[in-house]
């Protein structure tokens, strides 16, 4: 059942795969408990269907009860913790609550890079979501750091070609262009102080979506 959950997700039939997800989630509960690994698993499923279903609140509160029970059960390193984490974290994202989710996106990256290094696939992944974060919240010096290193370890461990590397790519050239728009927004605003003698107030930034995973 699990598995044709899986199967209808990945053709986009997200709701009859909601549905699923359920079913299979109070059988599990219904047969092993709530600790079990496997209705943990399950949860965590139904949380990530939900997620992509854009129902968000649901999605968050299951994915905190996700991560709880991985922390006690598992440990705080284990790598099904640190993807439960990563997992909340884009909840929070997509839910716009930037702050929380910068927090523990950088609690993960530091965490994959302790585990498995710098160079790991999904060391460089947390690299990216965190950069993405931090784009999102407008602290865009960082962020354009960030996404040079990960293109960096992209084009050495992927090369250049590879969809990822120039996702990485144009997720830097953007950074830059809202850097450089953001220094003629400040520049015009003081040459508009000189002229008239009030502070112009610069403009909230949009909000690029990136590619997160």
């Amino acid at each position: 059942m699990n598995n044709l959950a899986t199967t209808l997700l990945r053709r986009g039939q997200l709701e009859e795969a909601e549905k699923m997800r359920r079913e299979v989630l109070t059988l599990q509960m219904e047969i092993l408990g709530p600790r079990h690994p496997d209705t943990v698993s399950a949860m965590n499923n139904l949380a990530t269907t939900l997620l992509r279903r854009g129902q968000l609140e649901e999605a968050e509160k299951m994915m905190r009860e996700v991560l709880t029970l991985q922390m006690e059960i598992l440990g705080p390193r284990h790598p099904n913790t640190v993807s439960a984490m990563n997992n909340l974290a884009t909840t929070l994202a997509d839910r716009g609550q930037l702050e929380e989710a910068e927090k523990m996106r950088r609690e993960v990256l530091t965490l994959r890079i302790e585990i498995l290094g710098p160079r790991h696939h999904n060391t460089v992944l947390a690299m990216n979501n965190l950069a993405a974060t931090l784009g999102n919240r407008g602290q865009l010096e960082e962020a354009e750091k960030l996404k040079r290193e990960v293109l960096t370890l992209q084009m050495e461990i992927l090369g250049p070609r590879h969809p990822d590397t120039v996702s990485a790519m144009n997720n830097l050239a953007t950074t830059e262009m809202r850097s450089r728009v953001r220094q003629v927004d400040r520049g015009s605003a003081r040459d508009r102080k000189n002229d008239v003698g009030v502070v112009v107030l610069e403009n909230k930034e949009d909000e690029y979506k990136e590619r997160s995973v």
